[in-house]
């Protein structure tokens, strides 16, 4: 069964990317890999992660750590392969493809949220 895919809310509004959840072992070990533009989606979110990769990945990511409440606890930009990075009070993270966090001012204090599209 195809995932539907997120609107993704920065300050409960709608920014026009589309959001995939990475819930399965599959997902989250690929995330954006191996193609930015991952089934559709313009963001990965990781619900209950603190750590993501860039292991095998060519290109650098946008990296984003948010609490229980979608309040943005630390920013990664420009991150490069094969890396890792964590936040051990994160309850989610985001990747981004490099350059959209800074685009979309998204920064600490920050508050990101997925809305379901409707089918």
């Amino acid at each position: 069964m195809r995932q539907r895919l997120a609107d993704l809310l920065i300050d409960d509004r709608r920014c026009g990317l589309r959001v995939r959840r990475a819930c399965s072992f599959g997902s989250r070990l690929l995330g954006f890999w191996p193609t930015p533009r991952w089934h559709g989606a313009d963001v990965v979110e990781f619900p209950g992660c603190r750590a993501i990769h860039s292991l095998a990945m060519i290109e650098r990511i946008d990296v984003v750590f948010v609490d229980g409440e979608g309040k943005v606890l630390r920013v990664i930009s420009q991150l490069p392969p094969w890396r890792v990075v964590a936040d051990s009070r994160a309850v989610a993270v985001f990747e981004f493809r490099a350059g959209v966090v800074r685009a979309l001012g998204v920064e600490m204090g920050s508050r990101l949220q997925t809305h379901d599209r409707r089918p």
